[in-house]
């Protein structure tokens, strides 16, 4: 008896002392310019939780061209050693930091051309695709992770549009290909030039607190089992139903909504 309950605690250790991998992918420059704020709030979001003991964050930076980005994201996951089970996207637009809701299939922004010089117009993505495809990731309770109603009124969006350019593109792509196994969702982040909220490391500050937020409920749980393990090693015996207890505890804590803000997205 003595024997298995140690080599059940050895596993629950060496399974919980693992990092969950968050793959953040970004854009490189376009349109002639030397940078993209993607690209510096990626960056940025590593250096924060570099020294997480939770969380680790990957980086896959993106070629702007059509099917081609998606592309890049698909191998990035495949080298992962950890193999990621968010994939966060980040895009540059408008000035305001924007937690896009779904991709359309469709291709359609006659006015710019992407990094090879490709222009489309009302072109389907995906040959007979669903229309639209929500993102798996919960949006909504990244948007809700600021708890200041006006600084979410003065920078945050909760769009229902990702408009017709590369963006939508890789985010249709990604979702259709990976959005069941892997949660997956999109921000557009302000450009650099925009007063106030285009500074980097203020837009992954609060990004950070979006992937805090939809990250909790596995860390609680990781740590309310890492809590129990410690109990069985000095009581010596197994109680699985004392620790379902405390971790069933942790979650329903931990799972009150905060229905102001959420009624707040759903209404932008």
């Amino acid at each position: 008896m003595k024997l298995f309950i140690y080599v059940l605690l050895y596993f629950l250790a060496t399974s919980l002392s693992a990092k969950e991998n968050i793959l953040v992918t970004s854009f490189e420059p376009f349109g002639g310019k030397t940078s993209n704020n993607s690209m510096l709030v990626a960056n940025e979001l590593k250096e924060i939780f570099k020294n997480s003991t939770d969380l680790q964050i990957s980086l896959c930076n993106l070629p702007v061209v059509y099917d081609l980005a998606a592309q890049k994201i698909l191998e990035c996951i495949a080298k992962e050693k950890m193999k990621p089970k968010i994939v966060l996207s980040l895009g540059e637009s408008g000035c305001r930091i924007r937690f896009e809701d779904s991709a359309k299939n469709r291709d359609f922004d006659p006015t710019i051309a992407d990094n090879k010089y490709q222009v489309r117009n009302n072109r389907e993505i995906v040959k007979n695709g669903p229309k639209e495809i929500k993102f798996s990731l919960p949006m909504h309770k990244m948007y809700c992770a600021e708890k200041d109603p006006d600084i979410r009124e003065d920078y945050f969006t909760a769009s229902k549009s990702m408009g017709g350019f590369v963006c939508n593109n890789t985010a249709y792509i990604l979702a259709k290909t990976i959005g069941k196994k892997v949660k997956y969702g999109f921000i557009h982040v302000p450009r650099e030039q925009c007063k106030d909220i285009g500074n980097s490391k203020k837009i992954a500050q609060f990004i950070a607190k979006g992937i805090l937020e939809i990250t909790k409920n596995n860390r609680i749980k990781k740590r309310a089992t890492n809590i129990q393990a410690m109990c069985l090693q000095k009581e010596n015996q197994l109680n699985p139903l004392k620790m379902k207890s405390n971790l069933d505890l942790a979650k329903s804590i931990e799972s009150i909504k905060e229905e102001f803000c959420l009624k707040e997205y759903e209404e932008e």
